[in-house]
């Protein structure tokens, strides 16, 4: 599990509305995705600790390792929301903390970046009744497993399809 410091976006903030109705999201009560575009990254690592407590590898840095220093950094960003993330969720075995609440599964492309269900233009193209909860995201991992790999079969030259995978998103409580 890796946590991720975002910028709040959904119903009420700045842009949510003309975003919501370009992307028929207006059903939404809640943004839960973890697409970068709309949910800008605000950690990176700086210090020595931020490093050592960051995942080291290409387009993770922005991921941290542990609860309680992803805390700390949210405390700096009050414009901020601390999120939990299980890449490949359906092989993740360890126990979800009880202050985790799952919001749902998002597919994100291979860069960590950019979300295929709420923020990629294929979608729209290639894939027809997506079905979105009100959090924007997918409530059924059997579904999002689906869809994932008909993006890796139908959009299999597309540089954000290619290697993009299935994220399981929890809001995180005190």
């Amino acid at each position: 599990m890796k946590y991720i410091i975002i910028k709040k976006f959904g119903p009420g903030s700045q842009g949510w509305e003309d975003y919501a109705k370009w992307n028929g999201l207006e059903h939404c009560e809640e943004y839960c995705s973890i697409d970068a575009i709309n949910r800008k990254k605000l950690f990176s690592p700086e210090s020595p600790e931020d490093w050592e407590n960051s995942v080291d590898q290409d387009f993770g840095i922005h991921m941290i390792t542990n609860l309680e220093f992803a805390k700390r950094i949210l405390s700096k960003f009050p414009d901020g929301d601390i999120v939990a993330i299980i890449k490949d969720p359906k092989n993740h075995t360890k126990k979800i903390p009880q202050n985790h609440t799952l919001m749902g599964y998002d597919i994100i492309d291979g860069f960590n970046d950019t979300s295929l269900i709420t923020n990629w233009g294929g979608v729209k193209d290639g894939i027809k009744d997506l079905k979105l909860s009100k959090r924007a995201l997918l409530d059924d991992i059997k579904y999002a497993y689906s869809l994932r790999d008909l993006l890796h079969k139908d959009f299999a030259d597309d540089s954000h399809a290619e290697n993009c995978e299935v994220w399981a998103v929890y809001k995180v409580t005190a």
